[in-house]
């Protein structure tokens, strides 16, 4: 049994939104954790053997390629199997938008997700925090949280409609995309060489699959992680254009205004604004 833990968060107050802990378990027949009533949302991904979950009565047996999501708030318990026991990745949350965070992307019920294959976004996740071990970097960690919990949303959605499922290469298109949401966007002609199609062809087969451009789909999916991060965390709006690859934070906050109709600070202020009023209700 090896636990490596990448970041262990220690901040005063009470965070809307806090990454408590993150890691890979390297599990052996021993491996078991119960908890009553636990304090943190629980989020893992199983990269290879099997094991059990309960939670609040029900049972589930992730396995390799499975993830789950156990909220805060109840009595769980998990552990590996003796013969195949788990590799897998977790990050543990908490604060006082985690609940709402959650029933926004409507996995305000769910807890298992057979096959959702997340591993490798679990596992950047993880390296982009190992650097900042021990140190209070909320914006960071809410930035790898709220992807983690978009791309289960999207999974969950495709699970249970009817929607036509994405074709192989643009899940690769996609899955390029959402790893460059803190750089620099790939050129077409990168995304073209990804999945050995022409610049033209790679274009037809990213609009037919989302509808729109990649570069219209990554700005989208940074503002709407701005968004979240504006609502959900203290970060600044200079840390923000940082967190998702801006050099020019007047840009960004140009960029953000024209697509949501407010600057990110009175974004921000609003979304406090609201916050307190719905409190004194």
């Amino acid at each position: 049994m090896f636990e490596k833990f990448s970041v262990l968060w220690h901040l005063e107050g009470d965070p809307e939104l806090h990454v408590q802990a993150a890691g890979s378990s390297y599990c052996d027949g021993s491996y078991r954790i119960e908890r009553r009533n636990s304090m943190f949302h629980v989020f893992e991904a199983v990269e290879s053997g099997r094991g059990t979950l309960e939670v609040e009565g029900a049972v589930f047996h992730p396995a390799a390629g499975d993830c789950y999501l156990i909220p805060a708030g109840t009595d769980h318990c998990y552990y590996s199997d003796d013969k195949e026991p788990w590799v897998k990745h977790w990050f543990n949350a908490s604060g006082s938008a985690m609940e709402g965070i959650l029933q926004s992307y409507g996995l305000q019920n769910v807890i298992y997700f057979p096959g959702a294959d997340l591993t490798d976004l679990f596992r950047r996740g993880l390296s982009e925090l190992e650097p900042l071990n021990g140190e209070a970097q909320d914006g960071e960690g809410a930035a790898v949280l709220i992807r983690i919990i978009r791309e289960l949303a999207v999974f969950h959605r495709k699970l249970h409609s009817n929607l036509p499922r994405l074709s192989e290469e643009g899940e690769i298109l996609r899955d390029h995309l959402e790893q460059h949401l803190r750089e620099h966007p790939p050129t077409l002609a990168e995304l073209a060489r990804l999945i050995h199609r022409s610049e033209a062809q790679t274009l037809r087969i990213f609009r037919r699959d989302f509808g729109i451009s990649p570069i219209a789909y990554l700005l989208e999916r940074k503002i709407e992680t701005a968004e979240h991060l504006l609502t959900y965390s203290p970060v600044s709006v200079k840390e923000l254009a940082q967190l998702l690859g801006f050099e020019d934070r007047f840009y960004f906050s140009r960029l953000f205004k024209r697509k949501t109709g407010l600057s990110p600070l009175h974004f921000q202020q609003q979304q406090r604004k609201n916050e307190k009023n719905a409190e004194n209700r």
